[in-house]
This record gives structure tokens, C-alpha cells and sequence, in this order.
């Protein structure tokens, strides 16, 4: 208590006031007190100038500082205000604040809806493999080719080139919508599944 009143005050420390900011801050027992600074005085701890309550103390070996408290009141405040700082503040936190956004779902492989259009377009069926499930790809090309023999050998010229045109245009159109049903699913999904049959 004495090397605080010492080291952390400008206040005199003289009996009277030690045994008064040892009250004041610690909460120590006046009587109690002054037996421990006469015993303190007695072994050569603490240095007096005499036996009154007036007398200065001296800590050899301390320094003062240089900035602190003056009286007993200021170094009460100061206390009070270093403990009243370290107690933690309970800080209520907006509701906004609180609120977390959802986890993002893991990254998906995605599709190009315009390169699967392409490729239905420039290949027919045999593009749908870039994004439609096989079981429909393959028999589609299958199909694709004994049509396209057929219409080549049994219509003419220009009527065949019009139904082929007309069949790789639709060829694209069901590559993207492959493509965009396997970005929905996450994965190679047929156009019609058994459930949206009708």
C-alpha cells in the first residue's frame, strides 16, 4: 500500500495521510494500519522524519512520479474510475447484425448453355453428349442418322436440306435445354423425368 501511495501519487506521504489512502482505496483498518507503518519505520523499510502524524516518509529506492494524484479524494476517484474502466460493458448487439448469412452451397459444375446450343446446332445429338445423360444421347443419335439417310434418299435436294436445317436448329434448342436442366439439377438430368410425364 505504501509503495502505491509512493509510486503512483504526488500526494504527501506523511502518517496521517497514508493511514487516510489506505482507508480510502485498500479498505485497510486505520489502527491496523498505523502499527504496520510504526513496525515499517522501527526495521528501517520506510525512513520518517519524526514520530507525528506530519512527519514525511520516505521509500528508499523508489522514484516518484512525476504526474499523479495530489490528495487522498483525487487518488480515490482515479481508483474508482481505473476499476469502474476494466469492467466489461455488456453491449447489446442489432438484431441485423446478428442475422448470418446462409451458407453458400458448395460451387457447381456448370454447363454452357450457348456451347451446348452450338454444338446440338453444328453436330446434332451427338453434342447433346456434353450435357444431356447418355441413355438419351446415344439412341437420339442413333435415330438422327436413319432419319437423315431417309430424308436424304427419298426427298429432294432442297426439300432435304430444309427438314435437316430444321432438324439441327431443333438439335440445338434441346442441347440447351440440356444444358440449362443439368444447371438446375447439378447434374445430367432428363427432359422429361418419369414423375412430369403427362
Amino acid at each position: 500500500m505504501l509503495r502505491a501511495l509512493w509510486t503512483r501519487t504526488r500526494i504527501p506521504m506523511t502518517r496521517a495521510n497514508a493511514i487516510d489512502y489506505g482507508e480510502a482505496v485498500f479498505q485497510l483498518d486505520p489502527a491496523a494500519l498505523r502499527g504496520a507503518i510504526d513496525a515499517l519505520v522501527a526495521d528501517g523499510t520506510v525512513l520518517a522524519d519524526g514520530p507525528a502524524d506530519d512527519a514525511l516518509l520516505l521509500l528508499p529506492g523508489e522514484n516518484r512520479p512525476s504526474l499523479g494524484p495530489k490528495t487522498v479524494a483525487e487518488a480515490r476517484t482515479l481508483e474508482r474510475l481505473e476499476h469502474e474502466a476494466s469492467i466489461p460493458v455488456p453491449v447489446k448487439t442489432p438484431r441485423w447484425m446478428l442475422a448470418t448469412r446462409p451458407a453458400e452451397p458448395p460451387p457447381v459444375d456448370k454447363k454452357s448453355v450457348l456451347a451446348s446450343g452450338a454444338l446440338g446446332f453444328l453436330f446434332g445429338p451427338v453434342g447433346w453428349i456434353y450435357a444431356a445423360p447418355l441413355k438419351e444421347a446415344v439412341p437420339a443419335i442413333i435415330a438422327f442418322a436413319v432419319v437423315s439417310a431417309a430424308v436424304g434418299a427419298l426427298l429432294p435436294a432442297a426439300i432435304a436440306t430444309l427438314v435437316m436445317t430444321a432438324g439441327f436448329v431443333g438439335s440445338g434448342l434441346v442441347g440447351m435445354a440440356y444444358a440449362q436442366r443439368y444447371n438446375e439439377r447439378g447434374k445430367r438430368t432428363a427432359l422429361l423425368e418419369a414423375g412430369e410425364k403427362r
